[in-house]
């Protein structure tokens, strides 16, 4: 007969074991998809902006112009580069556009395009009969002329004359010329299969150390809280690359213009843009992407080394906020410039910087909330959110902030301590952070109103302290924010992309409340499903270019539900009058979002706002959900350790799937 505890042993053992064995049957049927996707793929190993429009140089007949640069790559499959052709209206063409690769100087493959035949496009990709070898290091160079062209033709190689970021030259007739071509070297990665392997790695690693924290340590919420956030954290750092966030350029102009201030270095340039390194030019172009290309970028200049601190200029000037709202990001950056990294290494510093931060604030909020600890960590470590988290966004402060603020107010008003000055004095400085950065979520110092009377030594504080909080949000937004709220209140707008139209104004939505309940109205009802997914953290990147199924914003929405039941131990218990409180703090911040984009965002003549995101919504996501919470419904036992072992899990297959489309784009 097996006695009880050897049954649990073997019980423990094939629970292990199952586990493991799924994930690793996902890993398996991940890499079948990103392996088809990346394995006949023509990517750009290294390229220069293919964006750029600068004309660098003309060929006319018989001219001729090389580009150089250093191989990174061990296989060379073609080239690509972006030109357009000028010539006389009336005039005929002929003649050929040659090109010739060299690699130490040795011919390895010629092209002779017909120049009627590129006269429709604006961009040459030349693939090689077979792939060219080369070794890193390898002085790699092709040359492009123009034969038996009329005169009249021009062949005009396009680029950039900003500063070069990695070593690359081009030249015509011995002489180099300012600037650099935009081109591309074409050629299959070595980089993605291994990539692919070390993340996944990294997360079977995690289920394996979550489920024995939970099983055997029992380990407490919030320190399960900081592995599975550690570790996600530095795997979204490696999947979603730099600029994926949204406004994230102009987020890294404001970060870069706050580390020169703590470096005493001067910030802007006689036009208002972020002063930067040499170096940091890298950031500059707009090749930056969630797909194949960028991986391969990052991975050949992330530990490029460069003392060199002379100054040049970011194509953007910082966004109007407080200093404070990228002040982790920039310490990063301030480090990486002190300790001479170079463009890509210092980026992601910052990047790192920012994670590490809201990670500390999110564990300190999940301490202090009194029950309902796992709501706010599965919110805090939702897909979109660790994107934004590890992103140069002020999101990464705005959702920090938010979510202390609910933690310490449900602290304060469900624990069993008196409120103390001290208590509120820390309130009122997390609104002060927060209030300026985005003011709609000022709103939510209006959370202090659930902490009962009783918990107070005197019966004036409450109020009094109510009135310093609130009073504490609006200097800080009077001070650091008048400017741009004057603006929106005179329609003065430039719709967040730098091209002013004429927008609404407060005084005419005022007047106009059917019109602006009916703008309110259709925006709910053509994007709602939209925002939800995205509240629920399920529409990633940029323009949402990545993004996850349905079927993941249902998990994720399945677990808040369960992590917000009541248990039997729990004192978190919410009557219908608090309910009411917290739902209308919710509405009045979704109004308040509403509101300022339409004020701000949205041209006359629109029939609903633009500019609405699901992310606005995260920081009220945990309020939401707690208004879901009964008292009707109690668990018998704490299903803390289940869900978290299955939000792991779920993280898992998302952060596959992320990966896997963007290797395929």
């Amino acid at each position: 007969m097996i006695n009880a505890t050897t049954k649990r042993t073997i019980y423990k053992i094939l629970e292990v074991c199952f586990i493991l064995i799924s994930v690793l049957v996902v890993i398996i049927f991940y890499n079948e998809q990103i392996f088809q996707k990346a394995a006949n793929e023509k990517i750009s190993a290294y390229l220069f902006n293919l964006n750029a429009e600068e004309d660098i140089i003309e060929l006319r007949n018989g001219e001729k112009a090389t580009v150089s640069f250093t191989a990174t790559r061990e296989e060379i499959s073609g080239i690509s580069f972006k030109y357009k052709i000028s010539k006389a209206s009336d005039a005929q063409t002929s003649g050929i556009i040659r090109v010739a690769l060299k690699k130490n100087n040795v011919v390895c493959q010629e092209w002779n395009t017909d120049i009627n035949e590129a006269l429709t496009k604006n961009s040459m990709e030349l693939i090689c009969e077979s792939p060219v070898e080369s070794k890193i290091g390898d002085d790699i160079e092709f040359e492009i002329s123009v034969e038996s062209a009329e005169l009249s033709t021009q062949l005009i190689l396009q680029g950039t004359k900003k500063e070069v970021y990695f070593n690359s030259q081009i030249t015509k007739a011995g002489k180099v010329i300012e600037g650099t071509l935009a081109f591309g070297v074409l050629g299959k990665s070595p980089y993605i299969s291994k990539m692919f392997w070390g993340i996944s790695l990294i997360l079977f690693a995690l289920v394996l150390a979550v489920y024995l924290l939970i099983r055997i340590k029992r380990c407490r919420l919030e320190r399960l809280f900081l592995l599975v956030g550690g570790i996600l954290l530095v795997v979204y750092l490696a999947v979603f690359p730099p600029m994926s966030a949204p406004d994230e350029p102009g987020h890294i102009a404001s970060a870069y213009a706050v580390a020169d201030k703590l470096l005493m270095k001067e910030s802007l340039d006689e036009n208002g843009n972020t002063m930067i390194r040499k170096t940091d030019l890298i950031i500059n172009s707009n090749h930056w992407r969630p797909d194949q290309s960028t991986y391969n970028l990052i991975h050949d200049n992330l530990f490029e080394h460069d003392p060199d601190l002379s100054p040049a200029s970011y194509e953007r000037g910082p966004i109007n906020v407080p200093f404070w709202s990228y002040l982790p990001q920039a310490i990063g950056v301030a480090l990486g410039m002190l300790l001479g990294l170079g463009g890509v290494a210092t980026l992601y510093l910052g990047k790192l910087f920012a994670g590490i931060f809201y990670l500390l604030g999110c564990y300190w909020s999940i301490k202090k909330l009194p029950a309902g600890k796992m709501v706010l960590f599965i919110v805090a470590l939702l897909p979109r959110s660790l994107e934004l988290a590890t992103s140069y966004s002020y999101d990464t402060i705005v959702n920090m902030l938010s979510f202390g603020l609910i933690g310490y107010c449900f602290y304060c008003a469900y624990n069993r301590k008196a409120v103390t000055w001290i208590n509120i004095i820390i309130l009122m400085v997390m609104n002060f952070f927060l209030a300026p950065v985005k003011i709609v979520y000022c709103v939510l110092a209006g959370l202090i109103l659930l902490i009962p009377q009783s918990k107070f030594a005197k019966k004036g504080t409450k109020w009094m302290g109510t009135g310093l909080l609130l009073t504490t949000g609006i200097l800080s937004i009077g001070i650091a924010r008048m400017s741009s709220l004057s603006n929106m209140a005179q329609g003065q707008t430039y719709g967040g992309l730098g091209q002013e139209f004429e927008s609404h104004t407060l005084p005419m939505l005022l007047q106009n409340i059917g019109y602006t309940i009916r703008m309110f109205v259709n925006t709910i009802r053509v994007n709602g499903d939209d925002y939800l997914i995205g509240m629920l953290g399920c529409r990633l990147t940029w323009k949402d270019l990545i993004y996850l199924p349905w079927m993941f914003a249902i998990a994720f929405f399945i677990l808040l539900l369960l992590a917000s039941a009541k248990t039997e131990r729990d004192v978190l218990l919410f009557d219908w009058k608090e309910k009411v409180w917290m739902g209308c703090i919710c509405a009045a911040v979704i109004g308040a979002t509403l509101l300022a984009l339409l004020l701000d965002f949205t041209p006359l003549g629109r029939d609903h706002i633009d500019g609405v995101q699901g992310r606005y919504f995260i920081p009220i996501l945990p309020l939401i959900i707690f208004m879901f919470r009964s008292r009707v419904v109690v668990l018998k036992r704490n299903i803390d350790n289940y869900l978290v072992m299955l939000f792991t899990c779920i993280q898992v297959v998302a952060v596959l799937q992320v990966f896997s489309r963007i290797v395929g784009r």
